[in-house]
């Protein structure tokens, strides 16, 4: 060019600089609106978020980015392997708002997911939406939002029209104000969970579960008591074990309890005619009416449970109130384990 003339020289710079400027806007156009950096990034992402994770398959449908700092991607799908285990979700829409704020401070990221469905043996939830506030206010980041879900399934527990809010950061989730539809009832509270020691605090209230719907997650539970449930639960453990739990249930008058249930009970009734009519529900294998039935169980140490019974029944013409104690290996499993550990200890 030093051969060219000084205005030839000028204008051949800004020609240069001209097509480095529409090369570099087209290849952000493409960038905006192609899956091909996503799909990249993808593997190294999930590595990352998830630990013995393998990533097999990841496609996008549609990517769209705004300069004003909004990004959506449609029909996402992925699978692979997560600790053994396929792993198979798919997503309706995503939105990331905010991304331009990557590149100064005080970034506030909004994300909003849509159509979720993820499979994970033996749990599925399908129908999910999330809106989701991601920052950094001291360098860390942290979140909070709120989720709502069409069903979730997890071995034999089932939940329909879930929803609550969430928040936490890189080592701790907490749900809030949850609240679901689940066998015939209504489930409400909140959960905590520790990511690096997979601890874990839960605080429900159950209002009128059916106990015949919950044949679905035992099929002795209808067996041995019929009825509408309600109650506090409150558990605290991890992954591998409870430690505490406390329970408070009652069967809604007009309920029914196995007479079997019972038999360790008859040593409170006085010789009647209402005591022989349970021996012999029991000897059928019947059930009895209550107007009143409640159970309180909590721990009061390593493998020590403690509870008080209540029970009024018209049939038999009695009103028990009985307190107990339990002692357990510290390895509960559920409260029909407890239930069955209370008649031992009654008949002792």
């Amino acid at each position: 060019m030093k051969f060219l003339p000084g205005w030839s020289r000028r204008l051949a710079v800004v020609l240069v600089l001209a097509l480095f400027v529409l090369a570099l806007g087209a290849a952000v156009v493409w960038l905006s609106n192609s899956t091909w950096l996503v799909r990249q990034l993808a593997g190294p992402v999930c590595g990352r978020v998830l630990r013995e994770f393998s990533l097999e398959r990841f496609t996008v449908g549609e990517q769209r980015c705004r300069l004003e700092g909004v990004c959506v991607w449609k029909n996402l799908s992925l699978s692979g392997i997560l600790r053994g285990k396929p792993l198979e979700f798919r997503l309706e829409q995503l939105e990331w708002r905010g991304w331009r704020s990557v590149f100064g401070p005080g970034r506030v990221w909004k994300f909003v997911l849509e159509g979720a469905d993820l499979r994970w043996e033996p749990g599925h939830l399908a129908g999910g939406t999330v809106a989701l506030r991601l920052s950094w206010p001291a360098g860390q980041p942290v979140f909070d939002g709120q989720w709502q879900l069409q069903s979730l399934t997890w071995d034999k527990l089932r939940l329909t029209s879930a929803r609550g809010k969430l928040s936490g950061d890189a080592s701790f989730l907490r749900l809030e104000e949850m609240k679901a539809e689940a066998y015939g009832g209504h489930i409400a509270g909140a959960l905590g969970v520790q990511f690096a020691s997979a601890g874990y605090t839960l605080d429900l209230a159950l209002d009128q579960l059916s106990t015949l719907l919950m044949g679905d997650i035992d099929a002795s539970v209808p067996q041995q008591i019929d009825g509408m449930v309600s109650g506090q639960l409150k558990v605290e453990g991890t992954a591998e074990r409870m430690d505490a739990l406390q329970a408070g249930l009652h069967l809604s008058s007009g309920g029914a309890v196995n007479a079997a249930l019972l038999g360790s009970l008859l040593s409170y009734l006085p010789q009647s005619r209402e005591k022989k009519l349970v021996e012999r529900l029991v000897k059928a294998g019947g059930k009895l009416a209550v107007e009143l039935f409640s159970v309180r169980i909590a721990n009061v140490g390593y493998g020590l449970l403690a509870g008080e019974l209540h029970l009024t029944s018209k049939a038999v013409n009695t009103a028990l109130n009985l307190g107990y104690d339990i002692r357990t290996d510290g390895a509960w499993q559920n409260l029909l384990t407890y239930w069955q550990s209370l008649s031992e200890q009654l008949q002792k």
